[in-house]
């Protein structure tokens, strides 16, 4: 039985960066539509632009840690050691937040 090899070719538009792009070897991130009035296959490339992210502004270092904000939550990170007991890390936990909150009430009474 003899297995016959068949070759389909497929011609996709694309824009003149896209091309810029394959032609320089680099990849294209996107997808091949074919259009509703004249169906020709056409590449619709996606954003390859990263987007930028506004790091979180640190407001205090902690003993343990450290309160930052952010565009929309304040953040507070605080480290303790498995060895303490459970008392000793919750007293920790509480004095680090106690600060921040203090932090919060003044920088509230300033900005009023």
């Amino acid at each position: 039985m003899k297995k016959v090899l068949t070759m389909m070719w497929i011609l996709v538009k694309v824009t003149d960066e896209d091309y810029e792009r394959l032609s320089e070897g680099r990849k294209v991130v996107g997808e091949i539509r074919r259009t509703e009035d004249t169906f020709d296959y056409v590449l619709k490339s996606f954003s390859q632009s990263a987007k930028q992210r506004k790091r979180s502004r640190l407001l205090c270092q902690l003993p343990n840690g450290r309160f930052s904000e952010s565009e929309k939550l304040y953040k507070m990170y605080v480290a303790v050691s498995k060895l303490l007991d459970v008392d000793t890390i919750d007293q920790v936990f509480d004095s680090n937040v106690q600060k921040a909150m203090t932090l919060l009430k003044v920088k509230d009474v300033i900005n009023k």
